[in-house]
């Protein structure tokens, strides 16, 4: 063996400082678009980036082989930043799904598209590279952008730690010792209709009747108190009227109302009468298991949802995704890949109740109906494209999968407190004419806002409940029960507003009250 071919090029170890900037641009970018996000683990970005620049010296090495003609520092230049507009979404995802989505092209085929453009144009910067003006041009635009979103990320970081905003209320926590102690159920199925919004969809589910045979009381003119989630339920954990004379949200206080649920207002009072809380993840969207926690009811998996989210960013997993009609084992849609840690209605109720010195209060984020759409109204894995009609399939399946789940728990423990309420109502804006109000069309809003809200307790605790109140008033009902006194409610009001990643300004418009 010639002994050359064993020796590493010193050419290979020198990585120009091209490569280290094209892959640390998505990963910044990844953590400016997620810095919103609580669960946003910035120590597995790192890896990221290494991955990338270790990807990017194996490809370059590979490709070195196979064009002995090219110098490596122009190889490294193209496959530098071929991984930039690859995984850097927002250089190329946004425009170009605009542009096609108009032309109405089917997802598959435009994701194509989309690949075939990021080859072209690592093919052009390829070719540029050997100039000097070219690399030179390329590094200070590179390098503008880096700063940008740099800039971007310090100024949230500034503005959640210092900016002056206004306080949130704080509930005093109650001393009164309970009369009984049942064990409490939450369960949130996320963006699930009021029976009558659902009606006037033309769609009819099992849930209502079921629940009502069950012994529930429904509150069919039930409103959220906010129109997404974070806000929702920073009002149910809180049991305050956190937007009361609030006119915008600021970085600093969307970091104030999504603290860890084991230090709300509601899991401080839990303890406090010597309640153990148990924090349920399905796996799919909605908040993670806090750290403290006294039970996690979760599947592990090596792999976070986080990788698969940075991994979405490419035009390849995009297509491995978005090609509907392809499935895993014949059943599981191949989309649902990305949620490593999910669990279905089986799963869950396989883990209830859990195993609990004393009484608990447990809180469980349910999925269904929010996406992934991945449900007919049968309840069988079906292959729905992203919108409305979807939505309302997937509402009829969990109608279904909710009364199993209340089935199984009434069963297993017959004494406990349950709750069934939604945190927001339709997702969906539905271009339509007439006013809008931060972009909502007026007349989407009743069910935006209109929720699922049902309650299973004990009938003298049934005739404290106040008729269609809104979730800040739902701990302070089951208190009352518990403790057998009178609630202390508050006005039911409801307020319109964005994410702040969908409306930079924040604003916040109150929408309905309620005495």
């Amino acid at each position: 063996m010639n002994p050359s071919r064993i020796i590493i090029d010193k050419q290979i170890l020198s990585v120009p400082i091209i490569v280290l900037i094209c892959c640390a641009q998505p990963v910044i970018n990844f953590i400016l678009t997620n810095l919103i996000n609580h669960d946003l683990l910035f120590a597995r970005t790192i890896v990221y980036w290494l991955i990338l620049i270790a990807g990017s010296i194996i490809s370059a090495h590979l490709l070195s082989r196979v064009m002995p003609r090219t110098s490596l520092p122009r190889i490294y230049w193209g496959m530098g930043f071929m991984v930039l507009f690859v995984f850097s979404e927002f250089l190329w995802r946004t425009p170009s799904s605009l542009w096609l989505n108009e032309i109405g092209l089917p997802h598959r085929l435009k994701y194509l598209i989309e690949f075939a453009v990021m080859i072209v144009i690592g093919v052009v910067i390829y070719r540029a590279a050997k100039h000097a003006f070219a690399r030179q041009f390329m590094f200070i635009l590179l390098s503008f952008i880096i700063v940008w979103d740099l800039a971007l990320a310090a100024r949230f970081v500034i503005q959640s730690n210092t900016a002056n905003t206004a306080e949130q209320p704080q509930a005093e926590p109650s001393s009164t010792a309970p009369v009984h102690a049942p064990n409490v159920y939450y369960i949130l199925p996320d963006s699930h209709l009021s029976e009558r919004e659902l009606n006037n969809k033309g769609v009819r589910s099992v849930l209502f009747d079921g629940l009502r045979a069950r012994g529930f009381t429904l509150h069919d003119n039930a409103r959220a108190n906010a129109s997404v989630t974070t806000y929702s339920m920073a009002h149910l954990f809180s049991s305050e009227l956190i937007f009361d004379q609030l006119e915008r949200v600021t970085p600093a206080l969307h970091q104030q109302l999504a603290p860890e649920i084991s230090d709300s207002n509601v899991v401080k009072t839990f303890r406090e009468k010597g309640y153990r809380y148990v924090h349920l993840y399905d796996g799919f969207d909605g908040p993670k298991c806090p750290d403290k926690a006294d039970i996690c009811i979760e599947k592990k998996h090596w792999l976070d949802e986080q990788d698969f989210k940075f991994l979405d960013r490419s035009v390849l997993f995009t297509i491995l995704q978005g090609s509907r009609g392809f499935t895993a084992d014949g059943q599981e849609p191949i989309r649902l890949i990305g949620r490593p840690s999910r669990m279905e209605i089986d799963d869950i109720i396989k883990r209830l109740p859990p195993e609990v010195d004393g009484p608990f209060f447990l809180f469980a984020h349910l999925s269904n109906p929010h996406p992934p759409y991945r449900f007919g109204a049968d309840c069988e894995y079906a292959d729905l494209a992203y919108g409305d009609q979807a939505f309302l399939e997937q509402i009829q399946c969990a109608g279904i999968q909710l009364l199993q789940m209340v089935d199984h728990i009434q069963a297993s423990d017959p004494d406990a407190l349950i709750i069934l309420q939604a945190d927001t109502g339709m997702i969906f804006e539905q271009t339509q004419p007439g006013d809008t109000v931060l972009g909502w069309p007026v007349s989407t809003i009743p069910a935006r806002l209109s929720i699922l809200s049902a309650y299973s307790g004990p009938e003298a605790c049934n005739k404290k409940l106040r008729a269609d109140m809104t979730p800040v008033n739902t701990f302070r009902w089951v208190f009352a029960c518990i403790e057998d006194t009178e609630p202390h409610y508050v006005e039911d009001r409801s307020w319109i507003v964005r994410y702040l990643s969908d409306n930079p300004s924040g604003e916040v418009i109150e929408w309905f009250t309620k005495p």
